[in-house]
């Protein structure tokens, strides 16, 4: 009897264990996400992943105590749900970023930069500026010490997107 208690102390701790870090691990991408949107990205996303998942599936091999696989379930509903959840201004800039496409024309774009940034929406509106090198350029957020320095730069040839640059803060 005594033993049985010792093993099911043991995988107890396992559980306790395993918990804590599937969530030092989600913090961590929570952090990271925050800052610079990493959960948009599909490696960093598989990265994260397999620090999660590796450990749980070896304790589940050495154990078999199928109540590891809660644990593991439940850190992949957080990675699965992660990149719909924005956390700060930088994801849905991400997302405009990504959105632009070559050979969109300036209204097209604004258009983008509108419907991730809406008016009266969450976020404020990055600040953009038509430059005469043939450039469109945003700002995140210019009174924000955070996202001043957050830019995104369209190139024009023939009033067609043919270039974009993403420069993080």
């Amino acid at each position: 009897m005594e033993e049985k208690e010792q093993s099911n102390m043991g995988r107890r701790a396992q559980l306790i264990i395993l918990g804590v870090y599937l969530g030092s691990v989600a913090a961590l991408m929570v952090v990271l996400d925050r800052f610079a949107a990493v959960s948009l990205d599909g490696r960093f996303v598989a990265i994260a992943a397999g620090f999660g998942l590796v450990p749980v599936f070896a304790v589940l091999s050495g154990t078999g105590d199928l109540r590891h696989l809660i644990l593991a379930g439940v850190f992949l509903m957080f990675l699965v749900v992660l990149p719909f959840v924005e956390l700060s201004p930088v994801k849905p800039y991400k997302k405009f970023f990504l959105s632009v496409r070559p050979g969109m024309s300036q209204e097209e774009i604004l258009e983008e930069l509108v419907d991730r940034f809406p008016e009266g929406g969450r976020y404020t509106q990055p600040t953009w500026a038509n430059v005469e090198d043939g450039t469109l350029r945003f700002w995140l957020d210019l009174t924000d010490g955070r996202y001043n320095a957050e830019i995104i730069r369209v190139t024009f040839w023939e009033g067609r997107s043919i270039a974009t640059m993403y420069m993080g803060d």
